[in-house]
């Protein structure tokens, strides 16, 4: 073989090699190599002072993204430009090389004689283009088996506004496919957990974010829920009568304890012990008091259409001649397991900010009669009336104004809209984007937006449905949502089990379902136009 050498000096032609790389994401080379040949063979490149040679065999020349190379003084004529793909394959992606060929400098052409060429390499990935995410629920040590007979319902929200609600029964996992790869936010919807007598967390306040990257092995998240059961106040009330007949004393002792529970159900345990003999013709008469001390009351802060209201501010106060230290008694409200929002107790009042999430539990309230007022009313809403009410010694909750037997079971103080207070010119209605069942988006061709808003699901869709109970999701443009829950009996019959409202705003959508000739409804609230 002849050894490179230096050309005869020329200035006539210049070839520019440019280097550009479309990874999308692959750990791609730092350098490339190309050749430069002329059509009578012979081949072109560089020294190591960047001085043009050229060989009867390949020179090999480098080149990196961002920085070209540049072949001064070429003679006139056509010349091939490629590139030596060895050594810049990568694994998981097809490369694809364009811009290889044939190229002409001519010095008697302006526009031929300082010529370009760039070359391009791109990756893809031979993969998968998208992602999933497992959802895991699992429920601590101790929950009560209701825990595991609820459907826990999670908001997940992820890139380019994506936004899912998924429901888990029990402690059981849940997969959502078809995501784009970044990262998503898991959120438990703290009233889908709730338990009447019993406070409970979750992993990290039940919010946990995980990234999904495109593979055929899912992301997880895992949500675990402790409960605990709410220790109440136990009163014992001990009883002795004692009977005399002659010469024969006989004494008798009752002994009951009552135990206060959470829902405001009680239960009794009572012995008796007699130390003497009693004849025939002796009675003993014992009395028993049974005392509850504390419960615990739920209140709920709606709307008129049903739907919890955020940002209330409420206070709870002694009625006159009630002198609890809320304080001291160890009062306290909690919403979605956790310390209210806003929660400040000081010996006179308790007061707290509503969630659109939870209803708040008051914890502990001792016997007495109460104040429930709202300080501070949302934006849109007037100030209610203040609520009397009463926890009584047997552990119900009475309110004023009701008749003296008509008790409650929780304390619901409801906000009417402010006429003064207008929509903005700029608010658009929020309308149906997608209807899911079970967890599975349904194609438009089987449910119509119909012109009052309401969905109807089709006839033939609805009756593919199997016996069983069934989620309906309905999502808005404005990313709300609207739930209904229906079950589909043995003889093909269809029965509502259920509702649950994610948030409230101005126009609600209906579900109808079309079989077995039943049509279910989600509440829809009317609003007037100067509303």
């Amino acid at each position: 073989d002849a050894p490179a050498s230096n050309p005869p000096a020329t200035d006539e032609c210049t070839l520019t090699l440019v280097k550009n790389v479309v990874s999308n994401g692959a750990p791609v080379p730092t350098s490339y190599t190309f050749n430069v040949v002329s059509a009578d063979g012979t081949y072109y490149g560089l020294d190591a002072d960047g001085n043009i040679i050229s060989d009867t065999n390949p020179i090999a020349i480098s080149v990196a993204y961002g920085q070209p190379a540049v072949l001064n003084g070429l003679p006139s004529g056509t010349y091939s430009v490629s590139e030596d793909v060895t050594g810049t394959a990568v694994t998981g992606y097809n490369l694809a090389v364009t811009g290889e060929g044939d190229v002409t400098l001519d010095s008697s052409d302006p526009d031929a004689k300082q010529v370009s060429v760039t070359i391009t390499n791109t990756y893809t990935s031979n993969g998968p283009t998208t992602g999933s995410l497992t959802i895991i629920k699992n429920i601590g040590d101790g929950a009560p088996d209701s825990a595991r007979e609820l459907d826990y319902t999670f908001l997940v929200t992820g890139p380019n506004g994506y936004s899912n609600v998924v429901t888990i029964h029990g402690a059981g996992a849940q997969t959502i496919t078809g995501l784009v790869p970044g990262e998503y936010t898991v959120s438990e919807q703290g009233s889908s957990a709730n338990i009447n007598g019993y406070q409970w967390s979750a992993t990290n306040g039940g919010v946990a974010t995980v990234t999904v990257v495109a593979s055929t092995t899912p992301s997880e998240v895992t949500i675990t829920n402790t409960y605990t059961e709410i220790t109440t106040t136990t009163t014992t009330t001990t009883t002795t009568t004692t009977t005399t007949t002659g010469s024969t004393t006989a004494t008798t002792t009752t002994q009951a304890t009552e135990t206060a529970l959470p829902t405001s159900e009680a239960t009794t345990t009572s012995t008796s012990e007699t130390t003497a003999t009693v004849p025939s013709q002796t009675t003993a008469e014992a009395t028993t008091n049974v005392v509850i001390t504390a419960v615990d009351v739920n209140i709920s802060k709606q709307d008129i259409a049903g739907a919890e209201i955020d940002g209330a501010v409420l206070t709870i106060t002694n009625a006159p001649e009630n002198n609890v230290n809320f304080l001291e008694a160890g009062v306290t409200a909690m919403q979605n397991g956790l310390p209210a929002t806003g929660l400040e107790v000081t010996a006179d009042r308790v007061q707290f900010t509503t969630v659109s999430s939870s209803q708040a539990l008051i914890h502990n309230l001792p016997v007495g009669r109460y104040v429930l007022t709202e300080t501070i009313a949302p934006r849109g809403y007037l100030i209610a009336d203040s609520i009397d009410f009463e926890v009584r010694n047997d552990g119900t909750i009475w309110v004023a104004g009701t008749p003296e037997d008509q008790l409650v079971e929780r304390i619901v103080m409801q906000d009417l809209a402010d006429p003064a207070v207008g929509q903005p010119a700029d608010r658009v209605t929020p309308v149906v984007s997608r209807v899911t069942v079970n967890g599975i988006e349904i194609s438009p061709d089987h449910y119509t937006v119909n012109s009052d808003g309401t969905v109807t699901i089709d006839e033939a869709y609805a009756r593919v449905l199997g016996v069983g109970r069934h989620q309906i999701l309905v999502t808005l443009t404005d990313g709300t949502t609207r739930t209904l829950y229906v079950t589909v009996n043995e003889d093909g019959s269809v029965t509502q089990t259920g509702e649950s409202r994610v948030s409230a705003s101005a126009v609600l959508a209906v579900v109808m379902i079309a079989a077995g000739g039943m049509v279910f409804l989600v509440r829809r609230k009317m609003i007037k136009d100067d509303q």
